[in-house]
């Protein structure tokens, strides 16, 4: 047995006492961190009920929570609305610049795998360094309109 354990004699004998009651792992570890100032997560109750072999035939079960009955949900104007249509983007032609011709403002999405390399060219997104084609193929999603 290790030199610390966390499962004193108090909770042991409060788990031992509080599972027959039906309570689920959740609410027993909550009960005991409340009572004995530990912090048992709900997998700890789970495995100390294991070890202990504590059987879910003595247990009770407890009666269901009542819950309120739930308000018809009303459609929000904007679920009746149609969708936008969505327009046809003409995507970017590469300019095929070199390397001496890149500039702050312009893509530098690179061609080719060996040198010399050719970068796209194109106008770049606000906060990127690609165009808007390139920003969606390297961050695999549509970007922020600028």
């Amino acid at each position: 047995m290790p030199w610390w354990n966390p499962w004193s004699r108090e909770p042991t004998d409060l788990l031992a006492k509080y599972w027959p009651e039906g309570w689920s792992f959740r609410e027993l570890a909550i009960r005991i961190n409340d009572e004995c100032g530990t912090c048992f997560t709900r997998s700890a109750v789970a495995g100390k009920v294991a070890r202990m072999n504590l059987s879910t035939v003595e247990r009770m079960s407890r009666a269901p929570r009542a819950r309120a009955p739930r308000a018809p949900r009303q459609l929000s104007a904007a679920a009746t609305k149609p969708a936008p249509v969505a327009r046809k983007r003409v995507p970017c032609e590469p300019r095929m610049i070199d390397i001496l011709e890149l500039k702050a403002d312009t893509c530098r999405f690179p061609y080719g795998d060996f040198p010399p390399l050719r970068y796209c060219g194109c106008p770049i997104l606000k906060g990127s360094p690609y165009c808007r084609d390139h920003t969606e193929i390297c961050w695999n999603h549509p970007p922020l309109e600028n």
